[in-house]
Order: C-alpha cells, then sequence, then structure tokens
C-alpha cells in the first residue's frame, strides 16, 4: 500500500506549496483535494492545466493518484444536469494529472430538496442515471470514479445516504460499467457500523481508494488512528492484506490540520511513524 496525506491538510498553500511540502517530509503520493482541484480549474485549459501540474509533480517526484471531485456536488440535486456537466470538467482535469481513483459523493443532500425525507430506493434511480452518464463520459480511458460511503447532518441528526456494502451492489449491479469503485471511508462508517473489516473483505476488489480517519463513533472528527477512535486498526490493516489492496492509503484528517504550518509539518513526520507501524 502506498500511503499519504490529503493535500487539503496544506489547505492555505497553493497546489505547489502543497505537493513541496509533502515531498520535503518524504512523501511521494497524494490525493489531490477539490479545494485544490478547484484551484487549477480556476487557471484555464483544463488540460493544459493538469499537464503542467503533472509536469510539476513529475519533476518532484511526487504523483496524485486519487483525487477528491467537486466534494459538494450532489447528483441527486435538482440541477443534476449542471453538477453532471461540472464533474465532467473535473474528471478531465484529474485525468491530464495523471490521477486513476476519482472519488465521488452518492449525493442526496436534504437541503437541496427542501428536507423532504426520501429513501435509499427513491434516490438509486438517480444516482444510478448520473453515474452511468459519468461513466460513460470517462470511455475506454484508465479511471475509476470511486463512490465513497457518506451521511449527512442537519438539526443535530445523521441520515445515511449510501453507508452498507448491499447498497453499493444495488447500485453497482444497476450502473454496470467496470469503471465504477469504491472509496471506503473509514470514519463515515464508524458512526453507523464497527465492522469495518467485514466491508473490506465482502467488497474486495472494487476497493480502489481509502480515506483513513477515526472518530468516538459519535461524530466525524476526521482523527488519525490511534488517538480518541474506536476504529479497530489491526483488523482493518488485515482485511487490507487479504484482499490484496494496494491502492492509497490516505489519511484525511481536517480534525489533525487546525493548528500553526510548522506543527503540522511535525505531525507529518510522526504520521510516517504511524503508518509504518499500522502496516506492519
Amino acid at each position: 500500500m502506498k500511503y499519504s496525506v490529503w493535500s487539503n491538510y496544506f489547505h492555505e498553500s497553493s497546489p505547489e506549496e502543497a505537493t513541496d511540502l509533502f515531498v520535503k517530509h518524504g512523501f511521494k503520493y497524494g490525493e489531490l483535494a477539490d479545494e485544490h482541484g478547484l484551484i487549477l480549474l480556476k487557471r484555464g485549459d483544463i488540460k493544459e492545466v493538469g499537464k503542467a501540474f503533472k509536469e510539476y509533480c513529475d519533476d518532484k517526484g511526487f504523483s496524485y493518484i486519487q483525487g477528491h471531485l467537486k466534494l459538494n456536488a450532489d447528483i441527486c440535486a435538482k440541477d443534476r444536469d449542471k453538477e453532471i456537466a461540472e464533474l465532467k470538467d473535473w474528471i478531465d482535469l484529474y485525468d491530464a494529472i495523471g490521477i486513476r481513483n476519482m472519488v465521488i459523493h452518492p449525493g442526496g443532500d436534504r437541503v437541496n430538496y427542501d428536507l423532504i425525507e426520501r429513501s435509499f430506493e427513491e434516490l438509486l434511480p438517480l444516482r444510478v442515471s448520473a453515474l452511468k452518464e459519468l461513466c460513460d463520459h470517462i470511455g475506454d480511458r484508465d479511471i475509476y470514479l470511486c463512490l465513497e460511503n457518506l451521511f449527512e447532518e442537519y438539526d443535530g441528526k445523521i441520515y445515511p445516504q449510501v453507508v452498507t456494502y448491499e447498497e453499493f451492489e444495488r447500485i453497482f449491479t444497476l450502473v454496470d460499467d467496470p469503471h465504477l469503485a469504491i472509496c471506503f471511508d473509514t470514519g463515515h462508517y464508524n458512526l453507523f457500523y464497527d465492522d469495518h473489516d467485514m466491508f473490506i473483505l465482502k467488497v474486495k476488489d472494487k476497493l480502489k481508494a481509502l480515506h483513513i480517519a477515526d472518530n468516538e463513533g459519535y461524530s466525524d472528527m476526521h482523527l488519525m488512528p490511534y488517538e480518541r477512535g474506536t476504529i479497530k486498526w489491526p483488523k482493518v490493516i488485515e482485511a487490507l492484506k487479504a484482499i490484496g489492496y494496494d491502492g492509497l492509503f490516505d489519511l484525511e484528517i481536517p480534525g489533525e490540520s487546525r493548528c500553526p504550518l510548522k506543527v503540522k509539518e511535525d505531525k507529518l513526520d510522526y504520521i510516517h511513524k504511524l503508518i509504518s507501524h499500522l502496516l506492519s
């Protein structure tokens, strides 16, 4: 497994500055956060901007092999055609950068629908049609669209969006496209279940991306492993090794980044030791 911290860890920095900081602390791979993706999108021609950024990273010996598509895109929204069109631009940008595993949210934000209580079954056809269109846009490119297990929180209540393996399986069966994969967020899953290893063993080779974070089981705290969280990390690692997962072991930990730059950099050095311990 290749290890990383998602680039939002240095959200105050430009994409190039964030890359330099990761390289400075011995990282070779990363997940491009949507904040940095948006900066790149605003620079001009998608293919030229993506190519230039890839060349910059290549010169540093660094590769973004995973990237988060537009974070607040809702493929179930009323204006979903606009959302889908924007996501196609994101896909083309990330393709030019060399990103092969692209994380996407399953949609279904109740705020976009005036808080109507819609069920998984009601949202299913909207998700399926949007994902089919995006997979068609990918065409024959070597890209995976990684659907993330997710929830939403409103007025103190947590609403699952797509969480269980069975829900993913329903979507995969109906989309029926080899470009569709899974991004497993350990922290999101921990709000509902504690059998992370069983989920991993079920999804097998459909797992192409990871968001590694911990919490206490009631709030998405986005902590690094082995702090206050309750996830059973040895079981997670054992399951990942059992299915032969060789993608990015990516820490998505905004709960650790509310600190001065020097402290963030010191934490990166610790994360090297932490991941070495985890993977051993």
